[in-house]
C-alpha cells in the first residue's frame, strides 16, 4: 500500500506462507476492493480501465482496473475498485490519466482541487482505502475487510450533507 492509503494489507508470518501468498498475488487469484473518491463526476456506472503503466526498468506493464460507482456528489465520484494487477500507484495513475484523479493525491491529483477539497472538508491524505481482500488459502475462501477510517467516513458525511443542502436550496 502507499503510505497515505489505509485499510488492509497481507503479511506472511514464515517464508513458507509468504511464497504462496506471493504466487497468489502473481497469478491474480486474490480479489482486491478498494473505496476512493476521485475528482469530478464519471458519467458511466462501472467500467474497465485497460492501458499499460510503467513498470520496472520503464518498460510498460499491463494494467487492468475495474470500477464502480458507489455514489456521485457534486464535483466528486465515489468507487468501489478492484485490480485485477498490481502495480506501482495504479488506481492513482488510471484515474488521473482518465482525468478523474484521486481526491488529495499530493502526486498524481489536481493540486488546486485538493487545496479547496482539503479547507472545505479538512482531508489531509488522499482518499484510497484498501477495504477488502479475498483469496483461497489452505483450501478454503478467505475474505477480510477493513471499514473505513475516522477521517474518510467523517469527509463522506461531510459531503453528504453538504449535497443535501445543494438539493434542498
Amino acid at each position: 500500500l502507499d503510505k497515505e492509503t489505509s485499510g488492509l494489507l497481507v503479511v506472511a508470518k514464515d517464508v513458507e506462507t509468504a511464497k504462496e501468498l506471493e504466487t497468489r498475488f502473481e497469478e491474480a487469484t486474490v480479489d482486491k476492493e478498494y473505496v476512493c473518491l476521485v475528482a469530478g463526476r464519471i458519467p458511466q456506472s462501472e467500467g474497465t480501465i485497460d492501458f499499460p503503466l510503467p513498470g520496472r526498468e520503464g518498460k510498460a506493464v499491463g494494467a487492468v482496473t475495474r470500477f464502480r460507482i458507489a455514489k456521485r456528489f457534486s464535483d466528486t465520484t465515489l468507487l468501489r475498485v478492484n485490480i485485477a494487477t498490481g502495480r506501482m500507484h495504479q488506481i492513482r495513475l488510471h484515474f488521473a490519466q482518465l482525468g478523474y484523479p484521486v481526491v488529495m493525491d499530493d502526486q498524481h491529483g489536481d493540486f488546486s482541487f485538493n487545496k479547496a477539497f482539503r479547507k472545505t472538508y479538512g482531508l489531509k491524505r488522499q482518499f484510497l482505502h484498501a477495504a477488502k481482500i479475498v483469496l483461497e488459502y489452505r483450501g478454503k475462501n478467505r475474505t477480510w475487510l477493513a471499514p473505513l477510517p475516522k477521517d474518510l467516513k467523517r469527509c463522506l458525511e461531510s459531503l453528504e450533507a453538504i449535497s443535501a443542502r445543494r438539493k434542498r436550496n
